[in-house]
């Protein structure tokens, strides 16, 4: 493999799908690929994590990309210095960055924006300026066909979108690593009990009420459940005042946020995952590679993930009764449950590995750095 440079513009360090991704990018690329960063905020709770591998950062906090110029001319001299040939991105302050500089200050960089979102919290104006801005990259990478259809026609051309579906590392959510009996214990969860869990920060979208509300009737039919919600985020303290209103306090356990959630897995019964909208949920293959059974709305990239009764089950959004018939059904159903964690399990492995997904992307950079 021939020797890349490229360049990351990101808004921050932090726990999250983009920085996360960015981390397998730094752990797993090859020496060939040079990674070097720009942080456009002082947000780096994962600094220490990028620092153990062979990257490059620079923070250069930006507030308004179209008032700071002098930053991004800045971010110009870094790309002569480091003599980049790809520029990535992931929102519209890093594409606004990139298009400039190609525009007027180096025409011959190749811009890859990576879709992470599903653009639902988008207001118009910023829709208008992705629409615009995307227009001058050279590939969008979607995590899923649903992310690809969004973005088809409306704002981008299909021949310039490419599906690279994330990768799990099944070496580390690997169910034979941890020890459930040890970690049920340290979280005073008795070893008769079925563990139902998720792994989710707490916005709107995850839909947490529903999951609440869904688990207090289930605990009604099953007397031995406990919920496990692995996750931090805005709404962790209004759900847990919730988990209280409806009875079910001492029943349910927010972990907040976690560092390695494949210990809060290893000990998970059942995955269950309630989302209104989803792109790709990473906690779907983790779970799924360590041979859990999953439940998950049919939304988004889950559709792609999941084969219903076959390597998980899929019930509608919102729809209480499909979604505790099926976890009813699991608990009851050893052999069913069984089945669904085995195919599922392979099913990660054959199609959501690191490696897997790793290859794709060393071969779009190929492809692109090839074109410069």
């Amino acid at each position: 493999m021939r020797k890349i440079n490229l360049l990351f513009i990101i808004y921050d360090l932090d726990r999250g799908g983009p920085e996360m991704r960015l981390l397998d990018f730094a752990r797993f690329f090859p020496q060939e690929i040079k990674i070097n960063i720009c942080v456009t905020s002082k947000s780096m709770a994962l600094l220490n994590e990028f620092q153990k591998s062979d990257v490059d950062i620079k923070v250069l906090p930006i507030i308004k990309a179209y008032r700071e110029k002098e930053k991004i001319y800045e971010i110009h001299d870094y790309i002569k210095k480091k003599r980049i040939t790809v520029v990535n991105t992931f929102d519209i302050k890093g594409l606004m960055i990139a298009v400039f500089i190609k525009s007027f200050l180096n025409k011959k960089i190749k811009i890859i924006h990576h879709t992470v979102d599903l653009l639902h919290n988008y207001k118009i104006r910023h829709k208008a300026s992705l629409w615009f801005l995307l227009k001058f990259v050279d590939l969008s990478i979607c995590n899923s066909s649903h992310s690809k259809n969004i973005l088809k026609g409306r704002f981008i051309g299909q021949h310039k979108i490419k599906v690279i579906y994330n990768g799990v590392d099944i070496e580390h959510y690997n169910q034979n690593n941890y020890k459930a009996s040890s970690f049920k214990k340290k979280h005073n969860i008795d070893h008769d009990k079925i563990v139902l869990g998720t792994v989710a920060n707490f916005r709107k979208e995850k839909n947490y009420p529903f999951l609440l509300k869904a688990f207090a009737d289930l605990d009604k039919k099953h007397n031995n459940l406990v919920l496990l919600c692995v996750g931090g985020g805005r709404e962790l303290d209004e759900m847990k005042e919730y988990a209280k209103e409806i009875g079910i306090e001492d029943k349910v356990i927010f972990t907040g946020y976690s560092e390695d959630v494949a210990d809060y897995l290893g000990i998970m019964d059942f995955f269950l995952l309630c989302s209104l909208k989803e792109g790709f949920p990473n906690g779907i293959i983790q779970a799924m590679s360590m041979g859990i059974p999953v439940i998950a709305s049919a939304v988004g990239g889950c559709n792609e993930i999941i084969n219903d009764q076959e390597t998980g089950m899929l019930f509608s959004p919102n729809n209480a009764l499909e979604f505790e018939k099926c976890v009813s059904r699991l608990i009851l159903d050893k052999d069913l449950s069984l089945r669904l964690g085995n195919n599922g399990q392979r099913n990660t492995r054959e199609r959501f590995s690191m490696k897997t997904m790793i290859q794709s992307y060393l071969k779009s950079f190929e492809e692109i750095d090839g074109k410069v």
